[in-house]
């Protein structure tokens, strides 16, 4: 039995406090041109070149929250290249570990936080 991986994400509504568990039922692995990896996973995606994250994306759609009536919130953050500290690649060449790697919102919401934290894992644990 394969080991269950988990990536915590903090709020990204400011009025939210507490840290979202992202628990990927599935993986997906696209392999390009074989130098770059592409993961993704639910509302995740990473991609890899060579040992180095190219970048991470994390995009949510959904109704907000904090609103009395019911409305819908697109949520984009992701990191670039070096600015991904914290995310290394893992050993395999096929996941990516986090360790408070920090992405920054894409677009301007006031109700959203400017950069929200990852940490834990996305990795391809074979069949």
């Amino acid at each position: 039995m394969k080991s269950t991986q988990t990536l915590n994400i903090s709020p990204w509504f400011k009025e939210s406090r507490n840290t979202t568990p992202l628990i990927p039922n599935r993986l997906n692995v696209s392999v390009i041109n074989h130098q770059d990896i592409i993961l993704t996973a639910d509302n995740l995606s990473a991609h890899i070149h060579g040992d180095k994250v190219q970048s991470v994306k994390f995009n949510y759609f959904g109704l907000d929250p904090s609103s009395s009536i019911t409305r819908l919130v697109y949520v984009n953050y992701e990191c670039q290249k070096t600015a991904c500290q914290g995310a290394q690649v893992d050993p395999n060449g096929f996941g990516v570990k986090f360790n408070n790697t920090t992405l920054s919102q894409v677009g301007s919401d006031g109700m959203l936080n400017p950069t929200i934290t990852l940490n834990g894992g996305l990795v391809y644990l074979g069949r």
